[in-house]
């Protein structure tokens, strides 16, 4: 990888100035860097974020920028507006959901215990075939719309159009306007985006202090809330930004924003805190769902955020592109050979079969409609997969829809979007996702993401390694054992329930600050810490084996030996990484 200085100084300052007085909303596929965008509700029935995902891909020598946004919300579709800051006249256009899901599938982090007995247990009592145990349970934008009008000289429509479910406009508000907020809104609310007053001192400072025009975003006439699809903006930015401010708006508390860059370097946050997760808080015990993350992963990120004043992202993963490239399309490939196999090998099935599978696999995905129209599907068909509504088996297979078109359709509007969007991550060489909560008080600071080669790639499979010490009068699911994390600490428990974690104990192992220079700073060492809360609470559980007491390392003795050597290494380290720079 090259080496790519930070911003210039001058620029960061602009940028930062930018940030502090901007917000926008995350929950859409879109693209561009310069903004993300806010949804907007009415009093009456709200448009709820609970959650978004966002691609930055960003050729670091152009700053040609593509931010691909996808938002999952809640609400009437009738009610649902997207606004979003921009700079210039991005090119907008859908993406691919699915495409979305593979990625965050592939790249999230697993967590994995390897259990070791040491010594035998007490045997369970057995009667007939039941064990008794007694162990305690534990775009293709067009030019401008000749339907809406420019608002005399303070509105200037710089684009319009539909693509996928969405109508969009692009407007630009003449900076000499008495107010450009108030203009900007009369307008939006005219053309039957829903925003509201409470917006306008949000919006004001992206438009007078920093010049930017606005994309918004509905939902187009008759389609439903389901419709909503991945938003993506091409654009140049010299670095990855996300106004969250509007946001604020109509977030949930602790809403996850999963962030993802592409680009020669690994990425990090210069505005908020690069956290470090004290694995010790997690919950080993409890892995669940896909993965096997811990059951309490996203209560340890929201308050090591918390813990580091609200602003902090982890990084989940950070490795070559070319790990991802070529697994995002693969499934959704399989997937469609499959159903067009079935479909073609066995007699019995019809059209009914047919398109149940494909609503199943790829309601989400906008190309769906569009590939059915082009094989010829009534408008009946069109409308019941377009408002996700049911029709009856009769109806479905004497449907006018030619099904070898379909799949040929299928694959040129639903699968080449999917490797669209693989082969566009795969043009930057390196891949990083970082995560982070926010409540809608938390958003008042846009996070800015540049690149630093000072950091080694990040795996996102952790593994514990848990040694459970048996002797003959104790069930298994009694016995003590001791958990031993990759950084070297441990934790000791007994039966099958997860250690308690005293109040003192950090939920973040270390905290640091990038500067527009590069540099790293630690702005906070939780280490020496940890290892002294650990090793107070080992103390309460003593382990013992068939082969004796205290076996091994985990003798509080060791224990502390072991502290001041992870200590040495890690201020050694930091030495090294500072010599370096």
């Amino acid at each position: 990888m090259k080496k790519r200085p930070f911003l210039k100084s001058s620029m960061l300052k602009t940028l930062a100035a930018f940030a502090a007085s901007t917000t926008a909303a995350l929950s859409f596929y879109a693209t561009p860097a310069q903004a993300c965008g806010g949804l907007f509700c009415n009093n009456n029935s709200p448009v709820v974020q609970s959650a978004e995902k966002l691609i930055f891909v960003h050729d670091e020598d152009t700053d040609a920028m593509t931010m691909v946004v996808e938002i999952q919300y809640a609400g009437e579709s009738e009610d649902f507006s997207w606004l979003l800051p921009v700079p210039g006249v991005p090119d907008i256009s859908v993406s691919s959901q699915l495409a979305m899901n593979r990625l965050s599938q592939f790249t999230q982090p697993t967590f994995r215990l390897d259990r070791e007995v040491l010594g035998d247990c007490k045997q369970p009592e057995y009667r007939g075939d039941v064990a008794y145990d007694a162990a305690p349970e534990s775009a293709q934008g067009g030019a401008a719309d000749g339907d809406l009008d420019n608002d005399g000289n303070a509105v200037t429509v710089l684009d319009s159009g539909s693509v996928g479910p969405y109508d969009f406009v692009v407007i630009q508000i003449d900076q000499s306007a008495d107010d450009v907020a108030d203009v900007a809104v009369e307008w939006l609310v005219e053309n039957d985006y829903d925003v509201n007053d409470s917006q306008k001192d949000i919006i004001r400072p992206y438009l007078l202090e920093h010049g930017l025009n606005l994309v918004a975003v509905k939902l187009s006439s008759g389609e439903s809330s389901g419709s909503v699809a991945p938003l993506r903006l091409d654009m140049s930015s010299p670095c990855p930004f996300i106004p969250i401010k509007l946001t604020a708006i109509a977030a949930q508390n602790n809403m996850g924003i999963e962030v993802y860059v592409a680009a020669d370097n690994r990425a990090v946050p210069i505005n908020y805190n690069a956290l470090e997760l004290n694995e010790a808080r997690l919950n080993w015990m409890q892995l669940w769902g896909p993965g096997g993350q811990p059951s309490n992963y996203r209560d340890v990120i929201n308050e090591a955020a918390d813990e580091a004043g609200g602003h902090g992202f982890i990084t989940e993963k950070a490795s070559a592109s070319s790990e991802v490239v070529g697994n995002i399309s693969k499934a959704a490939r399989d997937n469609l050979d499959s159903i067009r196999q079935q479909f073609q090998d066995n007699e019995w099935s019809d059209k009914f079969f047919l398109m149940q599978n494909l609503a199943r696999t790829y309601a989400s995905e906008p190309g769906l409609i569009d590939a059915l129209e082009e094989a010829g599907a009534s408008d009946e068909l069109v409308e019941a997969f377009r408002m996700q509504t049911n029709l009856d088996r009769e109806t479905v297979n004497n449907d006018p829809v030619d099904t070898d078109e379909l799949f040929r359709q299928l694959d040129q509007k639903v699968i080449k979007p999917i490797e669209d969007l693989e082969i566009l991550i795969g043009t930057e060489p390196y891949l990083t996702r970082l995560f982070t909560t926010l409540s809608p008080s938390e958003m008042n600071l846009d996070p800015m993401f540049d690149y630093t080669q000072e950091l080694e790639d990040h795996d996102n499979n952790r593994v514990a390694k848990q040694f459970i010490f048996c002797t003959p009068d104790i069930f298994i699911g009694e016995a003590p054992y001791r958990i031993d994390f990759e950084n070297g600490t441990s934790i000791r428990g007994e039966g099958g329930a997860y250690p308690q974690i005293g109040e003192d104990m950090p939920f973040n192992a270390s905290v640091d600050s990038f500067d527009e220079s590069g540099q790293r700073t630690n702005e906070r060492d939780n280490l020496p810490t940890i290892i002294t809360e650990l090793e107070t609470q080992n103390r309460d559980i003593e382990l013992v084996s068939r082969e004796g007491r205290d076996s091994g390392c985990s003798n509080t003795a060791s224990q502390s030996v072991l502290g001041l050597m992870l200590m040495g290494l890690y201020t050694l380290n930091r030495r090294t990484l500072r010599r370096r720079k």
